[in-house]
């Protein structure tokens, strides 16, 4: 049996909605239907969510055949993967300063949701915040000609 029917099935059985399950583990009900149609894999962290959810050991979830193997490398490859645009995204971010301020929080978000929380991205998020607000004052010291003394 695939992961994505094993889920559908322990998910009907526990008479859950898609959208409660997703309300529970604070994800979206589209992601929910992309692991119970198998076009993607929960990561490790949401099968643990998941198995807790529906009263399953987590192993359970996971024994069916070689794919549970597979669910496990490809859920840590996409979470790389996510962790590495994150990562580049934060440092494209240093380049459109002050004007990106308004984008960390959302990159904050998708960090929090996807990538279990990686350090490195919340690192690199506050450093670009730092940097942004440094920029911004700059910019509105010079704007208001404070700060600045000028030798004629």
């Amino acid at each position: 049996m695939q992961l994505g029917t094993k889920l559908k099935t322990l998910r009907k059985n526990a008479n859950l909605s898609q959208i409660r399950v997703a309300k529970e583990l604070g994800i979206s009900r589209q992601a929910i239907s992309h692991w119970e149609n198998n076009r993607n894999y929960p990561d490790i962290e949401k099968i643990r969510d998941l198995s807790i959810l529906y009263h399953v050991d987590p192993k359970e979830l996971l024994s069916f055949t070689n794919e549970g193997n597979d669910v496990i490398k490809q859920s840590n490859n996409m979470s790389y993967r996510k962790t590495e645009v994150l990562l580049l995204l934060t440092c494209v971010l240093f380049i459109l300063a002050p004007l990106s301020i308004f984008a960390i929080p959302v990159i904050m978000k998708i960090n929090k949701v996807s990538c279990a929380n990686n350090p490195l991205v919340f690192i690199m998020c506050l450093l670009s915040s730092l940097y942004n607000l440094f920029i911004l004052i700059v910019i509105l010291l010079n704007v208001l000609n404070v700060g600045f003394a000028v030798v004629k």
